[in-house]
């Protein structure tokens, strides 16, 4: 207990990771020297580890079970003779949250990566800085060693530098906000507009060059997840060491992204908030009415029909093709709700770019 409040200050998360491993029925495991050690039922590998010793759950890389290699998160038995293969350059893994049963072994993860992902944004918003700070003529070093930071970061309500250089690696300040209330005279230009950002490998024309609000001179590379065209909704996600990458607003791999990465863009050209054109796909019953209800839907959500087209199928279905203009992903997905929700409406569905072609 002693050892998590050292890794855990706030009070009702400690609470939460005590009653994590209280009143859990016990296993009893072996080390290969024959050491007995207590685990909560179902402990894997990983809480022995952090059982042994933190720097053996650390470096946590591999484990035989019964001298078997096993995957480390394979539910430990009372009797299992376990050993851990550790590795130097190994460090814990957000996975490992997904089936560790210890509170040790959760605190220490959780410490970990909050740690390492802090001093990745401190790393990444110096940089941003950096950069917007040589176009606006603003020296960020110098500003550092002088300490003139502080008083920018104490107005916008941070008590240390380096937790507002974080909040700028995480994409929650723009670089140039900072740097407006550092050097106000150099830092007049405006913030809707700035040029477009190059992306990685790729000479952009005017239609397919990407903006990131607030920061300039950004390395940008498409994903190849989604492939996002002129004309898509996207969003950037600043990775680890590689810029930021765009994505469609609706990848299915930006549900898995963590929120605080994540930061708006838009195609060079295009005004912020103008409605983006979506190919939506309706299955129905051919009943009548169902078109109106339909229409009434988009209506109350704010949605603007720009065309559309009907076809009566043998079966007593309906299939409806409509061109609807959203202004951003979540209002798209909160339209396909609704109409999912119409009575008669069967399945509704976003088409894509081959999908419209026939393809």
């Amino acid at each position: 207990m002693l050892d998590w409040t050292k890794l855990e200050s706030d009070s009702k998360q400690f609470l939460r990771s005590l009653r994590f491993d209280l009143f859990k029925d016990e296993i009893y495991v072996f080390t290969p020297r024959g050491a007995v050690k207590e685990l909560p039922e179902d402990a894997t590998p990983v809480d022995f580890a952090y059982q042994i010793h933190t720097e053996v759950g650390d470096r946590c890389a591999g484990s035989k079970i019964n001298g078997k290699l096993m995957p480390l998160s394979t539910p430990l038995k009372s009797g299992d003779t376990v050993e851990i293969i550790t590795a130097q350059g190994r460090r814990p893994s957000r996975d490992w949250l997904r089936f560790v049963k210890t509170a040790k072994a959760r605190t220490r993860i959780q410490h970990f990566i909050r740690t390492e992902e802090r001093d990745r944004s401190i790393s990444l918003g110096k940089e941003m800085l950096e950069k917007q700070g040589r176009r606006l003529g603003v020296n960020v070093q110098k500003a550092l060693k002088e300490g003139t930071l502080l008083p920018v970061a104490r107005e916008l309500n941070f008590s240390a530098v380096d937790e507002l250089i974080s909040a700028v690696g995480y994409a929650r300040l723009t670089p140039r906000k900072v740097l407006n209330l550092l050097a106000p005279k150099s830092a007049e230009q405006p913030d809707e507009e700035l040029p477009a950002v190059k992306p990685e490998g790729h000479k952009p024309s005017k239609a397919d060059s990407v903006v990131i609000k607030g920061v300039d001179d950004m390395l940008v590379r498409f994903s190849k997840c989604c492939n996002p065209v002129p004309g898509d909704a996207i969003i950037g996600y600043i990775t680890r060491g590689r810029g930021v990458a765009v994505h469609t607003a609706d990848c299915p791999t930006v549900s898995m992204m963590e929120p605080e990465r994540l930061l708006p863009v838009y195609w060079e050209g295009s005004e912020e908030g103008r409605p983006f054109p979506v190919r939506i796909h309706i299955l129905s019953d051919n009943k009548r009415g169902v078109l109106a209800k339909i229409a009434a839907a988009l209506d109350s959500g704010g949605v603007n029909i720009d065309s559309g087209s009907i076809r009566s199928l043998v079966d007593g279905h309906a299939e409806i093709e409509m061109l609807i203009e959203v202004s951003d992903i979540a209002q798209l997905l909160l339209t396909l709700d609704r109409l999912r929700k119409v009575e008669h409406v069967l399945e509704v569905a976003r088409m894509t770019n081959v999908d419209a072609e026939g393809g």
